[in-house]
C-alpha cells in the first residue's frame, strides 16, 4: 500500500533587506571567475555522453549549475 505523504508548503522568495548588502547569489555568477575579474553567468549543467545514467539524465541533473566558460560546477539553491 502506497504510503501518504504530506504536500510541500507553498514558499515566496522575499528581496534582500539590506541595500548595503552587495553580494550576488552563488547562483548567478560564477564565483571562481569574479575572482578573476570576469562576470560569467551560470547556465544548466551540459552532460557528457558517458555521464548518462542508462542513457538518461540524473535525477538530480536539476539541482547544477555549470560555468561555460571556465566549467566550475554549482549546486542551485532551487
Amino acid at each position: 500500500m502506497p504510503t501518504i505523504r504530506k504536500k510541500r508548503d507553498t514558499w515566496v522568495s522575499t528581496p534582500d533587506t539590506n541595500p548595503e548588502d552587495t553580494h550576488m547569489p552563488p547562483t548567478s555568477w560564477c564565483p571562481r571567475c569574479i575572482e578573476e575579474g570576469i562576470t560569467v553567468q551560470l547556465a544548466p549543467r551540459l552532460y557528457k555522453k558517458e555521464e548518462l545514467i542508462d542513457g538518461e539524465l540524473p535525477h538530480d541533473s536539476y539541482d547544477w549549475l555549470e560555468c561555460r566558460d571556465c566549467g566550475h560546477l554549482v549546486e542551485g539553491l532551487f
